[in-house]
């Protein structure tokens, strides 16, 4: 026997339900509802301006996820989980790609940006403001608001308890991880969406608070272009996606400012004009936008030979940094 389906959140429009096409204006547009859409969308909001989310995924309510692999890679990933960044190497890069984006699917790490990155970004790309001085106070607001903290230690692993004292038999220094959970329990299902919510993703945290304060969200829908007039960005053409994954009617937004988090790595295509007549400017004062090459974050696995058993599904590995 099962319960009545959860009713849908206030300002959620999901793509099944949209019989035609649809005009909206607002203040700001925030294409991608992940780690950076979804922030900057609750901001907006708390601050009284009128936002619209566009996020190409689907909602899927902590409610509905399973230990079905094959299901989450349909329904949460871009390309199936297949991704990749080409380069001199190649990394396999998985992105989510549903309401609250790759939080929903990744492991929860959560490591504040390293002092020397912001004096780079300083440095190189003149960014003000971003001294770690200056950077503390949004650091520590971020952490409260998506409870950044280390593991109960009865969730944790053996295969991490083993990786410690190797690394200490080693004479390496480890620190514990730190991630946005509020007592974990340990499922180890992080990657398949979290069953329980004990993961902060933005999917629990930032969406409902940015929707509670009157943002509006529009998912199953996919950013086909921004539009312009002169060198000024004015909003967006969109268009929705049907359960089958055929194309929807149209979504029209206009707006006064048009950001675009939506992953390192998708922009460019929405973007008018060639990448040259961008970084020459084509698109002028705060509408502007080159992205920036994405930085990846790089893991290892670690082996060892030894006796005894380890049994991952019981619990979260808490994995550690060692120098």
């Amino acid at each position: 026997m099962t319960g009545p389906a959860p009713m849908p959140a206030p300002g959620l429009v999901e793509g099944h339900a949209v019989t035609g096409a649809v005009r909206v204006d607002c203040d700001v547009v925030v294409v991608g509802s992940g780690a950076g859409g979804a922030t900057l969308a609750a901001e907006l909001a708390d601050a009284g301006v009128d936002v619209v989310m566009i996020e190409e995924g689907g909602h899927h309510p902590t409610g509905s996820f399973t230990t079905d692999t094959g299901r989450a890679l349909r329904t949460l990933y871009r390309d199936g989980g297949a991704g990749a960044a080409l380069g001199r190497p190649p990394i396999a890069i998985a992105e989510g790609r549903c309401v609250g984006g790759s939080t929903v699917i990744n492991g929860g790490m959560s490591w504040r940006t390293p002092p020397r990155v912001l004096q780079r970004w300083a440095r190189e790309e003149a960014v003000a403001g971003v001294t770690p001085e200056a950077m503390e106070r949004h650091f520590e607001k971020v952490e409260r608001r998506i409870s950044v903290a280390r593991q109960d230690p009865g969730s944790v692993g053996r295969d991490s308890e083993l990786l410690r004292l190797g690394a200490q038999r080693m004479g390496w220094r480890t620190i514990d991880n730190l991630r946005n959970q509020v007592h974990c329990a340990g499922c180890n299902v992080c990657i398949l969406g979290c069953p329980t919510a004990a993961k902060r993703s933005m999917l629990v945290t930032n969406v409902p608070r940015a929707l509670s304060r009157g943002a509006r969200l529009y998912a199953d829908c996919r950013v086909d272009r921004v539009t312009r007039t002169g060198r000024r960005a004015t909003g967006v053409r969109a268009h929705f996606i049907r359960p089958d994954g055929r194309r929807g009617p149209r979504l029209t937004v206009r707006a006064r400012v048009v950001a675009s988090p939506a992953g390192p790595c998708r922009p460019r295509r929405c973007w008018p004009g060639r990448a040259s007549d961008r970084a020459r400017g084509g698109l002028a004062g705060a509408s502007r936008c080159t992205p920036a090459p994405r930085s990846p974050q790089s893991s290892t696995s670690p082996w060892s030979a030894g006796t005894g058993s380890i049994r991952p599904t019981r619990c979260v590995s808490s994995w550690t940094r060692g120098s």
